[in-house]
């Protein structure tokens, strides 16, 4: 079975920790504070609510929080690359792919379909969008946001970005993590590295 629940006693080691049991796909945690679902992949490792108690705390139970670990933050470069491409592309929505491999970040560009409100690939099931770690897409001059669209598409286990305002001279970021259709929003600097040098807006500071 590839999916597990565990519930987070003081007296277990499966408390606040983002790592499922091993063999596993993902677990759902019950803990003081809240329902948490939970996942590992190579590179990055995630634990996010679901519902949260606010408060109180059931008695008996180990608190858990939201935990993004990555073998290694994106490199800050990646990011101005992505902000200026979307910028010289303006007129229209773009796509990014970003994968981790032997240690290393690397992006993709996958063939796309893209007009001003909307980007997806040719081939959805491509080798990009199939091994990627991270999904970027660009809204040009509109806010950074995830819309109801994203939300019935971004169903995998990954991290979700959306670059907006990219004619000011702050760009807007909105950054959260995806596992199997629950998402929560996070602050890009727990993504991207030396993300306070990037000039760029981050949208969650407004929102939590």
């Amino acid at each position: 079975m590839f999916i597990d629940h565990v519930v987070a006693k003081k007296t277990s080691r499966t408390g606040p920790v983002g790592y499922p049991t091993p063999g596993k796909m993902y677990e759902f945690v019950y803990a003081a504070n809240g329902v948490f679902i939970r996942a590992q992949r190579q590179g990055m490792a995630a634990q996010i609510p679901i519902v949260l108690y606010p408060g109180k705390k059931l008695p008996g139970l180990m608190s858990a929080g939201l935990v993004v670990a990555l073998e290694t933050k994106i490199p800050l470069s990646i990011l101005d690359f992505m902000i200026r491409t979307s910028r010289e592309n303006i007129h229209s929505e773009m796509l990014f792919y970003l994968g981790y491999f032997n240690e290393k970040w690397s992006y993709y560009i996958p063939p796309q379909v893209a007009t001003a409100a909307r980007c997806q690939p040719v081939n959805p099931y491509g080798p990009g969008a199939m091994i990627g770690m991270v999904d970027v897409h660009s809204h040009n001059t509109m806010d950074a946001f995830f819309s109801r669209e994203d939300d019935r598409d971004e169903t995998g286990f990954r991290l979700y970005v959306v670059l907006g305002r990219l004619d000011k001279a702050w760009p807007h970021i909105l950054c959260r993590v995806g596992i199997y259709g629950h998402h929560a929003v996070v602050p890009a600097s727990m993504i991207f590295q030396d993300f306070e040098k990037s000039g760029a807006h981050d949208v969650y500071t407004e929102l939590c």
